[in-house]
Formats: structure tokens, sequence, C-alpha cells
């Protein structure tokens, strides 16, 4: 947000987030499914729902880099949290049995297909998928140019969704 803030970037393409300073416009190009994962030997994985109460027992992987978009309070549940840069490490750290963790769906979809992860089933929205939006930004003080105009129009056409 700073280098659009101090227009040394024209554009930028992120999870969405509660509001932007100004002068950042946005728009909404997208939507992408996050899944709540655990490997399938941990002890999770043989609960049939899931509690809040069940979530604090157990260490939470954050990716941290989503703390100002992705997870909300309600989403930051154990007492007991591993922060993370990187998916992929934290996909390693999963499969090795050291927490649970919200992941972009489209990292894990092979692994929940092939049984390595489960998905968690929540008590509190067991059929619902969580969503988050994805967001192009701009400072409104700087021209987006004829690329950014032609992303606005692309995107208005044609949103991003990653299941």
């Amino acid at each position: 947000m700073t280098r659009l803030s101090d227009q040394s970037l024209n554009i930028a393409i992120l999870l969405s987030q509660d509001q932007y300073r100004q002068p950042l416009r946005f728009q909404r190009i997208g939507r992408m499914l996050i899944s709540e994962v655990i490997h399938h030997n941990h002890p999770l994985a043989s609960l049939p729902i899931v509690t809040t109460g069940d979530l604090v027992q157990h260490r939470q992987l954050i990716y941290s880099r989503s703390l100002n978009s992705l997870l909300k309070q309600e989403h930051l549940v154990s007492t007991r949290q591993w922060f993370c840069d990187n998916y992929g490490a934290m996909i390693a750290m999963i499969n090795q049995g050291l927490g649970w963790a919200a992941i972009p769906n489209s990292l894990v979809k092979d692994r929940l297909e092939s049984g390595e992860l489960k998905r968690i089933k929540h008590e509190m929205y067991p059929y619902t998928q969580w969503e988050v939006s994805i967001d192009m930004v701009w400072n409104s003080l700087s021209s987006v140019g004829k690329g950014g105009l032609w992303l606005q129009k692309r995107f208005a056409k044609e949103p991003i969704y990653c299941a």
C-alpha cells in the first residue's frame, strides 16, 4: 500500500482490505476460495464436526501477509499460533502434523482430492465456503494508463475466480 500511496506503483492486485485510505481507489475484480485444512493424521481429522473449542486446543498456522486482509479476529482462533510468510512452507508444516491453517483452496486442491489433507468442517459454517474478494487498487492522484484502463474493463467483464 505504501508504494501505491507514494505513487511508485500504479496498480496492485491484492486480497480485499476492509477499507482503503484516500487517495486509493479500488475495483473488486474477483474472489478466491479458502479452505481450513489439516493433515489426514491430525487429531482434528477424526472429528466429524469441529468446534471453536476444538480449534483452540491445536496450533494454528497463519499466513502472516494475510493478517490485514484475509484474516479477521474471528479467524484467529487458537492461542497457539505460528506465523509463516510462505504457503509452500505452511503446507509442509501441515503435512508434518504441526497444525491447521486457512489456505487458498487452489493451493491444496490436489492434496484434498488425494486424501492427504482434509477440510475442517466447522460447526458454525459446515455447509458454506469461505471466499475472499480480490481487488485491483490504484492511486487516484496518478494515471493508471492504457494498460490499467484495459485491466479495469477486462476484469469488469471477466472476474477472477480461484476455486
